[in-house]
């Protein structure tokens, strides 16, 4: 089917942004978005700092050891609604609005560094909702080649890795919360509990992830490293699941039933066991996407 007068139908850069900022995205899961992109990059290590003062609000940083990004990449990367096609079936994140998303949820302005292992040229790209709203247009600086100035920022966080990615947020207006130590610790333990898989994964497969320099340590809801835990069932189902060309695919599904220790009320409230701590945890590639 296609119209008789064809006529584009942009929406307003200004109110799309509007609409955007307005959803209420959360912090860690926005801070879960960028995370996502480092694991899909093969990162070994992630840094975070969330630093505040009263005069700039908000600093929000994220370095990682991963692929690193070529221009073209980078240059899709802070547009809405990828152009890119091709998924791993692996991929955290698939639909192309991770990082661009997350970073307009929560900042007016993002910069992205990255270099690749096969370049020796560090590149950024930058974003400002300021310089949209006034011009009513999407636009954005780069990719290009860093200055000096901006080399400093990149090598301050990856000067020892062959490639990586720093993303940088400023003008972080929808963190309302002033307290600086909350902030942190409910980002803490967001990753520690999500991505608490990826930390106890054998050798060169773990992640080490840290925040303002502190390692993180993964959280153990179900209790699997106390003796006194039972493992009632694991067992793996197989499914059939609809691939991207038309077929199917098999898969396996692991279902853990985990019985914790006995407690007395007193322990019970100490580590914060009751009805809603107990439920289930859904992952997918080793993430926890769901809990309930």
């Amino acid at each position: 089917m296609s119209y008789i007068t064809p006529k584009d139908n942009y929406p307003s850069p200004s109110r799309l942004l509007d609409s955007l900022r307005s959803t209420g995205y959360e912090l860690p899961s926005a801070v879960g978005d960028i995370l996502d992109n480092s694991i899909d990059a093969e990162a070994s290590k992630i840094d975070i700092y969330i630093n505040y003062n009263k005069n700039d609000g908000y600093e929000c940083i994220f370095a990682d050891n991963g692929r690193g990004m070529n221009s073209e990449i980078l240059d899709d990367a802070l547009k809405l609604g990828s152009e890119k096609s091709e998924y791993n079936q692996s991929s955290l994140g698939i639909f192309g609005f991770g990082l661009i998303t997350a970073s307009i949820g929560i900042c007016k302005r993002v910069e992205v560094y990255t270099k690749s292992e096969d370049s020796d040229d560090i590149l950024v790209s930058i974003q400002d909702l300021e310089v949209i709203y006034n011009d009513n247009e999407f636009k954005k600086d780069g990719p290009r080649k860093v200055t000096k100035e901006e080399e400093i920022i990149f090598n301050k966080h990856l000067a020892n890795s062959v490639s990586g990615t720093v993303v940088r947020w400023l003008k972080c207006d929808k963190i309302i919360d002033l307290n600086n130590e909350r902030v942190i610790n409910s980002v803490k333990n967001k990753i520690a509990n999500i991505y608490r898989a990826f930390m106890d994964l054998p050798g060169s497969a773990k992640i080490e992830f840290s925040i303002n320099e502190n390692i993180i340590e993964p959280s153990d809801p179900m209790w699997l490293k106390n003796d006194e835990t039972e493992i009632y069932s694991d067992e793996y189902y197989p499914v059939k699941l609809k691939s991207n060309e038309n077929g199917t695919i098999e898969e396996n599904i692991r279902c853990r039933l985990i019985l914790l220790p006995k407690f007395e009320i007193q322990q019970a409230r100490e580590y914060k066991i009751n009805e809603m701590t107990n439920g289930f945890h859904i992952y997918r590639n080793n993430r926890v996407i769901l809990i309930g």
